[in-house]
């Protein structure tokens, strides 16, 4: 699944930036590879801000051409780094997005297999195949499908494979070795979702295969973790007016139990937020007048936070706390709410009644016409 990506930067050109912001110097040999990134970062957002939002092709050369130097300082002075394929890759697609192929392929054929993770050697890979170094990309899924690696690594590989690198028979066969190798119905559950995900961002999937994947999962393994979710997924993937809703529940921010169950008799609006979105924020005063307009008594707001840390969404409700509980358990768009409901963007709102039934679905508040739809709605449910 693809939820809305957060703070993700445009790539932005177009405009002029002066000499003195690009002649940055170099940063300490000791600098991790995470520290490299983080001051590119800083200096890309330093160059957008300086010119309106957008750059101009030569200097975002400039930049990429001192963050390849940074690299490359790196990569000398650090040959045994445990981010040193990382690195590499990183660099070879700074060379690559800069249109210098052979430094680029150069770069990339610096990889050392016997010392890259599993995932890095598929990256690797990835980006071979973009370059049409066959002979590498072949070797390298050969490499990394031999290494041992966590299970999370593996399922995140068999996501590659399926997808990126186009190898649904290796893909499949990563998924079976782990589903083989679980001792527990419930490891072996959380197998089938991973390759239930894989299975959906096929290109080539068929129609259907997606539900079907989740149908057999929640058929085979109905009493574990993933196995509800899959259950639950589908019913909420063709909700339908007059459907029972999926009875949440959970650990609120507060710490205490909160359940969808809790506010039978009144009729609810689930809200799946973050505060980091400001469609969400922008929607609350809105949310908070109808709830008035309606009265507490009869409306309520089932809020479902997506933030990914405690502290951000802390920090937040410090400023202007909520007049609603909200379930959390900082896993955002990965949390069982989240995928039970099929919530894979946010803000994400639906309405049921007093006995639990999905009364409007797809509910916005962007402008004066979508608010006056939610209202309407809410009281027609109310009658």
């Amino acid at each position: 699944m693809q939820p809305e990506i957060r703070r993700m930067e445009p790539l932005m050109i177009i405009r002029t930036l002066t000499a003195a912001l690009l002649a940055t110097t170099a940063l300490p040999s000791q600098s991790s590879l995470a520290e490299i990134e983080r001051a590119y970062d800083e200096r890309q957002t330093k160059l957008s801000a300086e010119t309106d939002g957008i750059i101009s092709y030569e200097d975002h050369t400039k930049l990429s051409d001192w963050f390849a130097a940074q690299l490359e300082k790196y990569l000398t002075a650090k040959p045994n780094a445990k981010d040193h394929t990382l690195a590499r890759v990183t660099l070879a697609t700074t060379y690559l997005n800069v249109r210098d192929q052979t430094a680029a392929q150069k770069a990339l054929k610096g990889v050392d297999p016997a010392r890259a993770s599993m995932l890095d050697l598929l990256e690797a890979a990835d980006l071979a195949a973009r370059m049409r170094m066959d002979a590498e990309r072949n070797a390298w899924i050969d490499k990394a499908l031999a290494k041992d690696a966590p299970f999370a690594d593996q399922m995140q590989a068999g996501m590659i494979l399926m997808t990126r690198l186009v190898e649904p028979e290796r893909s499949l066969a990563l998924f079976e070795k782990a589903r083989q190798s679980a001792k527990t119905d419930e490891h072996r559950a959380e197998v089938l979702w991973h390759l239930a995900a894989a299975t959906r961002e096929r290109e080539d999937r068929g129609e259907g295969d997606y539900e079907k994947s989740l149908a057999a999962l929640a058929k085979q393994y109905p009493k574990t973790l993933f196995g509800g979710i899959a259950r639950d997924r589908l019913r909420a993937m063709a909700y339908e007016v007059g459907d029972d809703a999926v009875l949440l529940s959970g650990t609120a921010f507060d710490g205490k139990p909160f359940a969808l169950k809790d506010l039978r008799g009144k009729a609810a609006l689930i809200w799946f937020w973050a505060s980091w979105s400001p469609e969400c924020r922008a929607a609350i005063p809105h949310i908070e007048a109808m709830v008035e307009k309606f009265s507490p008594a009869k409306l309520a707001v089932f809020g479902v936070s997506l933030d990914e840390t405690r502290d951000e969404l802390a920090s937040y409700l410090q400023q202007r706390p909520s007049k609603w509980r909200n379930l959390y358990d900082g896993k955002s768009f990965e949390s069982p709410h989240a995928l039970r409901s099929n919530a894979e963007q946010v803000p994400h709102m639906l309405l049921i009644d007093g006995e639990g039934k999905v009364a409007a679905l797809r509910l916005f508040l962007h402008d004066a016409e979508e608010i006056a739809h939610v209202t309407e709605t809410i009281a027609k449910t109310l009658r």
